[in-house]
């Protein structure tokens, strides 16, 4: 890092030399190299804050959204793109939702508060299969979860994906989602538990 760092530093006064050597001679030139080359990153970094939303949510450079998520969160990053209540003796369960922004993203199962160290959840398996209309954009599953603890609710991620890169952004899109398991003993222990589809972190 270092080094590349000394390069961007000498870069506009070697290519100033290389000028000098076949006889270009300009004071002009050699304010405006420097000044320019320096100049470069923050123009390039205002711009991207400046363009952030549609970047972030896919429809120019999506390939850096999951950068500027990081650096410049939206507000409503990480709010649930749709939500039901996990009922006893009900497997299956339909979701309807579109994606904000790009990046990772997952199956939630959820409780509110901060939970135990104990997953009362270890036990389920989660599948889906997604739909643009009638044409079946993918299917997952049956898979089992990874425990987390948030600020205000806690339970474990499922079949992690990437936006656009397994589904794509700005679309209306719906999710059949089957859980597997011992359902009903989760929801004696998790009466409140929800089925949520997700924004994660990028990092």
């Amino acid at each position: 890092m270092t080094i590349v760092f000394l390069l961007y530093l000498t870069a506009p006064f070697a290519l100033l030399g290389l000028l000098y050597l076949l006889g270009i001679r300009s004071r002009r030139l050699s304010l405006v190299i420097p000044a320019g080359f320096y100049l470069l990153p923050v123009v390039m970094v205002a711009g991207l804050y400046l363009f952030r939303a549609p970047i972030q949510q896919g429809k120019v450079l999506a390939d850096l959204g999951p950068m500027l998520n990081l650096v410049f969160p939206a507000r409503d990053l990480y709010l649930p793109l749709a939500t039901v209540e996990l009922e006893d003796g009900q497997k299956e369960y339909t979701l309807h939702f579109s994606h904000k922004y790009v990046g990772m993203h997952a199956v939630e199962i959820a409780s509110p508060g901060r939970g135990s160290m104990q997953s009362e959840a270890q036990d389920l398996k989660v599948s889906w299969k997604v739909f643009d209309g009638d044409h079946q954009l993918l299917e997952a599953g049956p898979a089992k979860g990874s425990r987390f603890w948030g600020k205000d609710d806690h339970g474990n991620h499922f079949l992690w994906y990437r936006v656009p890169r397994d589904l794509p952004a700005g679309k209306q899109l719906t999710a059949r989602v089957i859980i597997s398991g011992d359902l009903s003993g989760y929801l004696e222990k998790r009466p409140s538990a929800t089925l949520s589809v997700t924004k994660l972190s990028d990092e």
